[in-house]
């Protein structure tokens, strides 16, 4: 009974610290347009439509993992970016459409998992600037 207590568990673990696959954030997509769906929202403007064409775009690729990857680098640049986001729906974005909100906070979660292997400190990107400056 503890054998299945313990690997139960390590699973879990495996689970959150593992990055997620195209496919979970394309469960993800489609969950954000589920609740959508459920609050009966214009298909065709606002976020609906934002999250379908990145849908389309993620099915279209030719690298499903590679444009998980750099999508996640395009919308969280880095952690304080991400932390503004968080705190923007966890406080006021569809205060009252809260599947809305919880699906889009956890689509913004499983990103910066992928993202943040890529975020890079000020001193980089400051190496950067001067090596392209003085090129």
């Amino acid at each position: 009974m503890s054998t299945t207590i313990q690997t139960t568990n390590q699973l879990s673990t495996e689970t959150e610290t593992r990055l997620p696959t195209w496919q979970d954030i394309e469960k993800l997509i489609i969950d954000i347009l589920r609740a959508g769906n459920f609050y009966n929202k214009d298909r065709n403007i606002g976020f609906m439509a934002y999250y379908k064409n990145h849908l389309d775009e993620l099915r279209k690729s030719e690298d499903q993992e590679q444009y998980i990857i750099v999508r996640a680098r395009q919308l969280l640049l880095n952690e304080e970016i991400y932390d503004t986001k968080i705190k923007a729906f966890s406080n006021s974005y569809y205060k009252n459409e809260p599947k809305i909100r919880q699906a889009i906070l956890n689509y913004l979660k499983s990103i910066h998992k992928i993202a943040k292997e890529y975020f890079i400190t000020d001193e980089e990107r400051e190496e950067e600037l001067q090596a392209w400056l003085n090129s």
